[in-house]
């Protein structure tokens, strides 16, 4: 049976609307979520997750935990590089010393500007990693083609994606890399050839806000990336009267 590790990235500036993405991803589940664990992972620095939302998060997934990052490092991107590499690090330690993670197949990072669009979305991203891990992939996300963002620029893989739970394993190389460039631009010559380009994630790069015919326009998007107030949240919740 597929698992998937749902996990949570954050610092203490966006604990809050982590939660409130976390809390959401929970809520749309119609059932306890047998296939999915879910992490909080905060940076060095930040603080717990607050005991209501924990709590209730417990009765929505199969284990909830949480973890806080040694790796020290502030701003963007040097705060959010150290904590992608050691999440990937992380999870190679825990399947070393214990079964915490054995039956885990694949790790969703997910951001505080991320929201999930389905009350399937736990068992589509399985099916989508099964597709793509019989085509030999490592990561399924969005392949953000060259010259994106500047002439020039190459291409990537967005942050926010489905990887092997071994992924450092795999690509060494994902141990470590420049404080002042994001982890995943840098990093785009090795994972962009072994991603599956995947139609359910969407980036939308710091969009400051949307409305609710906005954010389902696209009806093949689970992971909507990069809207930056609440109103993605508010849409779904309104959707699925939530």
């Amino acid at each position: 049976m597929t698992r998937l590790l749902v996990c949570l990235p954050y610092w203490n500036g966006d604990r809050m609307q982590m939660e409130r993405v976390a809390d959401l991803a929970g809520d749309l589940l119609e059932r306890r979520a047998a296939q999915a664990d879910l992490l909080f992972a905060g940076r060095y620095d930040a603080d717990h997750p607050s005991r209501q939302i924990y709590s209730h998060l417990c009765e929505k997934f199969a284990h909830v935990s949480y973890w806080r990052c040694s790796r020290d490092g502030d701003g963007f991107p040097e705060g959010c590089n150290n904590l992608a590499y050691g999440i990937f690090q992380y999870l190679i330690d825990q399947r070393r010393v214990n079964s915490m993670y054995a039956d885990i197949s694949a790790v969703l990072i997910l951001e505080a500007d991320c929201v999930l669009l389905r009350r399937t979305w736990l068992q589509d991203l399985i099916t989508e990693w099964e597709g793509a891990r019989a085509c030999n992939k490592l990561i399924a996300g969005k392949v953000i083609p060259a010259g994106t963002f500047s002439p020039g620029s190459a291409a990537h893989v967005n942050a926010v994606s489905l990887y092997d739970v071994e992924i450092l394993r795999h690509l060494t190389c994902l141990v470590g890399g420049p404080r002042d460039i994001g982890w995943d631009y840098y990093h785009g010559r090795a994972t962009v050839p072994v991603t599956h380009d995947s139609p359910l994630f969407k980036l939308d790069y710091q969009r400051p806000t949307i409305t609710g015919q906005e954010l389902f326009a696209d009806p093949g998007v689970v992971v909507y990336h990069g809207v930056k107030d609440d109103s993605a949240i508010h849409a779904v919740r309104k959707r699925f009267g939530l």
